[in-house]
This record gives structure tokens, C-alpha cells and sequence, in this order.
């Protein structure tokens, strides 16, 4: 049909053009046309104009025809990605309210049992119960007194530590020695005697701790917990002497994790690197309690965008590719970027997840990983309204083939406000789900009102 049309139209186009030329030669010169002229330029002349165009086409399809075909056009193909400079999480390890593993604590926020509850000895104000993320046991009298013990032996002054800091230590403690024990599987940590002294054996890398606390610690009582840790570490295996301790009071919630890990990303590019990152906080305590009510930021059922104080320990075991072989095992690549907003999530009108958006799609990027190819999202996100929608808007924007029931997991709720252990145990997930996936897994932080970040983490073999 549409040739047809084109081809009324061309007819129409010849006919005019011939008789719109010969009335206007005819009316400028005077003449008055005869019979023979009447035909030839009325009706012979467009015919024949018509006639040839016809031909002409059949003339060029026939050629076309025979023509050979050509060779068809080679795509251009893109060079592969290349992944960007990552770390290697050779193991995790957590003390959760709801989970002492990463499998655990997973299971628990998929089946909605992640959460806080009445606290049995806090009360608030008024003398109700507040909520709280509680976790059994942190830290037992034996292994208190044991801590306070080792302190006096080393001659060091009382930390006086509250209550919550008992607690924070005591689940500190359990992370790090978990994590050492694993380290000290390291080929070069305690040669034997036939390798002692050898040249030809490698260095040991110093083991670099980050221990991130809260900002309530006093600068004693950090130095304190930093002696303690190090002693941790040093019995489980590790060589007093290839220990590097620091100690990063978290005023931002995972802003000093999160730069931590893109400057020792830097770092194990070119340098052997193995490091223990380390996060520990207890709010479950009647000072913690008071001081979150005196700013107002306390949850109370007249106050739903409040904190429910928490607590818990997690910690990461990273290398560069180096040091991850020769302690082998699963291991997963961790990509890191990180940023500030502009303005504060707290006092923003509605939730606004363009931030959180674009480091994700860098973090994917340093990968190499397609943001269609990641399997989950984890997240330090708690209960908050405007968190919670931030967090729904990059995982139904970005990550729109992902089920946000199944393959969303946060785990603010579960630790409650405890400073930077719910981003570092969200990324113990991530590490745990990558490798049960055997595929890439996104994790995000954005609970404090500022600093944002994203991190990709792949299983070490896959690419895309």
C-alpha cells in the first residue's frame, strides 16, 4: 500500500509541474496552444516523465539484485571492563542481638525477627520501658574480671569503663579474636624452624587494626581498649611486633570505616596490606539512654523517628590479592566509594536517594560488575521513615529487578543505634552472600544524616 501511495504521489508531483510550465509559457508568450501541443504537454509529456522514473527504479532494484551481497558490518566491540583496584575479605565475624553469624543474623531479618523490643531494666523519662536492641550475654563476669586483671598487671590506670563499655569490649573481644585466629593461619606468621631466618621468605605485613568505638570513649579509655585488642590478637597468633592498632571515634556513623577501606584500597594496590577493620558499641545503659533523651533523639512512642539504642561487634579480615592466596580460602573483592550529601537527611522534606544512586553506580563501575547483575542489597539502614525510603528508592530505581522482600536486607533494626556496627556487620552479609550467591551483592550505608557510601562485593573469580 505504501508504494502505491508513493507512487500516486510522484505521478501527481509530474503532472502538475508539466501543466503549471506550459500554461505559464502560454500566457507569457500569448499563444494559443494547438491540438498536437494540447496533448504533448498535458498528457504525453507526464507520461513519459512518469515512464521514466519507473524504469529508473526497476533499472537500480535489478542491479541490486545482482549485485553481491555485502559483507555485513562489523559491530564494534567494546573492550572488556576492567576492574578497579579492590580488597580482598578473607573472613568475617559478628555479635549481634540477633545473630552471632552472618548466616544467622541474615536468616532473622529475612523472617522479620530483626528488631528491637521493650528493654527489661531501661526506662525511659516517664518510667515505661524503651525499646532496645539487647543483646544476651556481651560479656560475662569471669571474662570482665580477667580484662580488669590484665589492665592492673600492666600496670595501667583504671579506664573506668561504664556499663556499656563492659558490654562493648566483652563482644569486641570475641570479633577479634575470631578474626586473629584466622590471620594467624598466615604461612609467614610462625615459621618453623627449618624457615626461621631463611632470606628467601617474604615479609609478614604488619596486621593494621581499626578499631572503630564511639565518640563517648575517652581518649584513655580508647588506649585502653586498644591495649586490650592487641593482646587479643597477639594470643591468637599473631607476632606482637607486626601489630598496628588504630583506634577511630565514630562521629559519623561508618564515615571512618567507609574512608578507611577506599584509602587502604589505595594502599594494597602497591603495598602488601592485611588489616583487621573492627567496630564495637553498646548504647544499652542508663547513661546512653540519658544522653540520647537530653538531644531528644531517643524513640518513644510520641517520637517514632527516634533511635532505639543497641549494640553489637562485627569486623572484617582484608588483604590484597597477595596475602589473600597465600592465606587462602573463599574470599570475596570489595569495592569502595563514598561521599557526602549536601544537605541533612534528618531536616530534608522527603527522601532523596540521588547520592546513594550515583555511588552505587561508581561502586558498580570500579567493579566492572552491570548493576543488573547484582543479587542483593544489604544496608545499615534502621527504622527510620526517611532512611528506609532512601534505601526503597535506589532499590526500585537502580536495582529494579531486584525482589525487595527476599533480596533487600538491613540491618539497622536488628542492632539498633550502635554506631558503626550495623554498616560493617551489613557488609559481613554482603561478604557471606556474595559467596552463598556466587554473585555480586551491593551494600549501602545510610543511617547517619550526612555521610553516604557503597560498596560492591564479589566472589574473588567472577567478573564481568
Amino acid at each position: 500500500m505504501g508504494a502505491w501511495i508513493k507512487g500516486g504521489l510522484a505521478a501527481l508531483v509530474a503532472f502538475v509541474a508539466c501543466w503549471g510550465g506550459a500554461i505559464a509559457w502560454w500566457q507569457a508568450s500569448g499563444k494559443s496552444p494547438s491540438n498536437g501541443e494540447l496533448f504533448a504537454f498535458l498528457v504525453a509529456v507526464p507520461l513519459a516523465l512518469v515512464a521514466a522514473v519507473v524504469a529508473g527504479r526497476r533499472l537500480l532494484a535489478a542491479r541490486a539484485e545482482a549485485a553481491p551481497p555485502a559483507a555485513p558490518a562489523q559491530a564494534a566491540t567494546p573492550a572488556p571492563a576492567v576492574a578497579g583496584p579492590s580488597l580482598a575479605v578473607l573472613a568475617v565475624a559478628l555479635r549481634t542481638p540477633h545473630g552471632a553469624a552472618p548466616a544467622e543474623l541474615a536468616e532473622a531479618i529475612a523472617g522479620q525477627q530483626a528488631r528491637g523490643d521493650l528493654d527489661p531494666e531501661l526506662l525511659d523519662d516517664e518510667g515505661y520501658p524503651v525499646m532496645s536492641a539487647r543483646a544476651d550475654d556481651p560479656i560475662s563476669p569471669d571474662e570482665r574480671d580477667e580484662i580488669a586483671q590484665w589492665f592492673d598487671a600492666q600496670g595501667m590506670l583504671d579506664p573506668l569503663l561504664a556499663d556499656e563499655q563492659w558490654r562493648t569490649l566483652g563482644m569486641a573481644t570475641q570479633v577479634a579474636a575470631e578474626l586473629a585466629q584466622h590471620a594467624a593461619g598466615h604461612p609467614h606468621a610462625l615459621p618453623d624452624e627449618g624457615t626461621a631466618g631463611t632470606a628467601s621468605l617474604p615479609a609478614l605485613p604488619p596486621l593494621q587494626v581499626l578499631l572503630a568505638l564511639s565518640a563517648a570513649w575517652s581518649e584513655a579509655q580508647r588506649n585502653a581498649a586498644a591495649a586490650w585488642i592487641r593482646h587479643v590478637v597477639e594470643a591468637s597468633g599473631w607476632p606482637a611486633d607486626r601489630i598496628s592498632i588504630t583506634v577511630a571515634a565514630q562521629v559519623a556513623n561508618g564515615a571512618a570505616v567507609s574512608n578507611w577501606l577506599v584509602q587502604l584500597t589505595a594502599h594494597a594496590a602497591g603495598t602488601p596490606a592485611l588489616a583487621m577493620l573492627l567496630a564495637g558499641d553498646s548504647q544499652i545503659g542508663e547513661s546512653s539512654v540519658n544522653a540520647l533523651a537530653a538531644d531528644g533523639r531517643l524513640f518513644l512512642a510520641t517520637r517514632q523517628q527516634g533511635l532505639i539504642p543497641g549494640e553489637g561487634a562485627a569486623g572484617l579480615l582484608l588483604a590484597d590479592v597477595t596475602q589473600a592466596a597465600l592465606l587462602g580460602g573463599e574470599a570475596t573483592q570489595l569495592h569502595a566509594v563514598a561521599a557526602q550529601r549536601d544537605d541533612s537527611a534528618d531536616v530534608a522534606r522527603k527522601a532523596d536517594a540521588a547520592l546513594l544512586r550515583r555511588l552505587a553506580g561508581e561502586a558498580c563501575t570500579q567493579a566492572a560488575i552491570a548493576p543488573a547483575a547484582v543479587a542483593m542489597l544489604a544496608a545499615d539502614t534502621g527504622h527510620r521513615t526517611s532512611r528506609m525510603m532512601e534505601l526503597m528508592d535506589l532499590a526500585n530505581d537502580h536495582l529494579a529487578h531486584l525482589d525487595t522482600g527476599t533480596d533487600v536486607l538491613a540491618t539497622g533494626t536488628a542492632c539498633g543505634h550502635a554506631g558503626a556496627v550495623s554498616f560493617v556487620a551489613a557488609l559481613a552479609l554482603a561478604h557471606q552472600q556474595a559467596l552463598e550467591r556466587q554473585a555480586p551483592v551491593l551494600c549501602v550505608s545510610n543511617e547517619d544524616a550526612r555521610h553516604r557510601s557503597a560498596v560492591l562485593v564479589r566472589p574473588q573469580a567472577l567478573q564481568s
